[in-house]
């Protein structure tokens, strides 16, 4: 029996890069979307334990991590979701990161309206609207928690 909870319209990003989190954040937010961003691959891995989310989105150079560590320990877990990978080496992400692991690559500098095409081709449930709900969720999270 799971004691996982589903988050399936929630998106969750992560990127150590918190000015970059806090942008996608407020796009994806003005879009509908329900967003949480996490500033380590810890603080997400210890909360997708427990949760699952609609849509990761993943910095591939994460400050704790790297991005094709961070996914390899989230594929151990029992549940999945789809996966975009942002990154300023896309080439190497794509040959570091095996292509059954995530649905696409997003370069950065990160174009949003290109991120918003890639989350949209995926069906993400957008949020049913609530100005309560829009708040900014940031779990820093010390990098060496488990």
């Amino acid at each position: 029996m799971s004691h996982t909870r589903s988050h399936l319209s929630e998106i969750f990003i992560v990127d150590d890069d918190v000015d970059l989190c806090e942008v996608i954040v407020w796009s994806l937010k003005k879009q509908g979307y329900s967003v949480r961003a996490f500033s380590s691959g810890k603080s997400a891995l210890k909360t997708l334990q427990h949760t699952k989310p609609a849509l990761l989105i993943v910095d591939f150079h994460l400050g704790d991590m790297k991005g094709c560590e961070f996914l390899e320990k989230r594929w151990q877990m029992s549940h999945s979701c789809p996966v975009i990978v942002i990154s300023g080496s896309p080439d190497v992400a794509k040959c570091a990161i095996p292509t059954d692991k995530y649905m696409s690559i997003v370069e950065k500098p990160l174009d949003l309206e290109g991120l918003l095409r890639e989350i949209r081709k995926l069906n993400v449930p957008y949020l049913l609207k609530s100005s309560n709900e829009a708040s900014m969720q940031l779990s820093h999270g010390p990098a060496s928690a488990e």
